[in-house]
């Protein structure tokens, strides 16, 4: 096959969300309860398959990370995001493989002590990513307001997933609405999403209940680093 030399980016590039190693996670949340009855998840690629997710533990309000590498394996934090029901926070999970840690951190300050959670490469399943719930859009639904989310491949790596309510539809989103988001990714509306644009904040609110999340499907690419690489040196 001829190589040909690209500059610049690539438009159409999507990135990976099969990640199996380092992973970092972040999202700006107004969760209407910091301490949930039942868990609210904020992240997922979880279902039929099982890759990965966060989500804010029942009743005690610690950050929770849960990865799978043929077995499911997850660690909390020490202590709770201590955050004011209602109030938004920026909350993220770094897991580094190889050390086999995981720091939590709220408002870029570290969240209690590194914890332990040890596992091999991670499932590099299909499932789509879900903002707001796991499996299918029926468990672990988020109640509150959601800014941003994202994933990176590797800590502090490239961004391969990000949403905000940038490019949505204004107001009540219709069900099963889409969209392409600043990630280039389509994006699509579940149940009773609203996004408040940009001039009254920038954010989704989701009401808590079986149905209403967003998300975006899988894309098997390359990881993100290489696949990086051909956005200026592709195989044609």
């Amino acid at each position: 096959d001829a190589v040909c030399i690209r500059t610049g980016t690539d438009a159409t590039f999507t990135p990976s969300l099969r990640i199996v190693g380092d992973l970092d996670m972040r999202a700006k949340i107004a969760a209407d309860d910091w301490t949930p009855a039942v868990p609210d998840v904020i992240i997922s690629k979880w279902g039929a398959v099982d890759s990965y997710f966060l989500r804010i533990d029942a009743t005690t309000g610690n950050l929770k990370l849960y990865v799978n590498d043929g077995a499911s394996s997850n660690v909390a934090s020490s202590v709770t995001t201590g955050v004011t029901d209602g109030d938004a926070a920026e909350i993220r999970t770094a897991w580094d493989n190889a050390a086999n840690q995981v720091t939590y951190y709220v408002d870029d300050v570290q969240l209690g002590i590194v914890r332990t959670l040890t596992a091999g490469a991670l499932i590099a399943g299909s499932e789509p990513v879900l903002i707001g719930a796991r499996d299918g859009g029926n468990v672990g639904m988020l109640a509150g307001d959601i800014y941003y989310a994202e994933i990176r491949d590797g800590i502090d790596g490239p961004v391969v997933l990000q949403v905000t309510p940038q490019g949505a539809p204004a107001g009540a989103i219709p069900n099963l609405s889409t969209w392409e988001g600043p990630d280039g990714r389509t994006w699509t509306s579940h149940g009773g999403v609203v996004n408040f644009p940009a001039d009254t904040g920038g954010y989704f609110t989701l009401p808590g209940t079986a149905g209403n999340y967003i998300d975006t499907p899988d894309v098997n690419l390359l990881d993100a680093d290489t696949a990086h690489l051909y956005q200026s040196v592709g195989e044609w």
